[in-house]
Parts: structure tokens; sequence; C-alpha cells
């Protein structure tokens, strides 16, 4: 199930690569049981990633900044991801 996760590539910036990009790690934040059905935002450039979102725990944030840094590929993760109940404005 990958609806949990939201995911953008701002549209001067939708090229293949980064579409494909977001869609391996939607995949793979959907499928680990530490981070599927969180809502964490997914924004790429290429190779650099940006996470924005809000968790309950630290655990779950970490969790979600470590898959995306496994996967290959990847040079740089902006973890943005709140945990709690704060918003970003």
């Amino acid at each position: 199930m990958l609806e949990p996760h939201r995911y953008r590539v701002q549209s001067h910036l939708n090229t293949s690569r980064n579409v494909g990009t977001i869609w391996r790690i939607n995949q793979a934040l959907a499928k680990d049981a530490r981070t599927a059905g969180h809502r964490i935002e997914i924004t790429a450039v290429e190779d650099r990633i940006r996470l924005l979102g809000t968790v309950p725990s630290p655990k779950i944030r970490q969790a979600a900044v470590e898959i995306v840094r496994g996967l290959s590929g990847i040079s740089a993760v902006i973890d943005d991801i709140l945990v709690g109940h704060e918003q970003h404005t």
C-alpha cells in the first residue's frame, strides 16, 4: 500500500529520473514496517532527497532517513521530518 506517502516533483524538475527516484523511495518507505502508514513527503532533485512531514517518534524519523540513505544512487538526504504534533509552516 503506497498511499500513505506523499510525493512531489516540482514541474520544472519533473524528469523521469526524479519521478523514478521518488517512486523507489516511496516503495521502500511503504514496505518497511517502521515507516509504513506514516505520511512522509518526498521531494527529489536528481540524487538529492528532501523528506518532510510529521511522525509520532524519533525512531520512525530515524528509520525513514536510514531507509532513504541506504538506497543506491542517493547522494544527500535533507531531513525535515518533525516529531510529534508539530506542523511545517
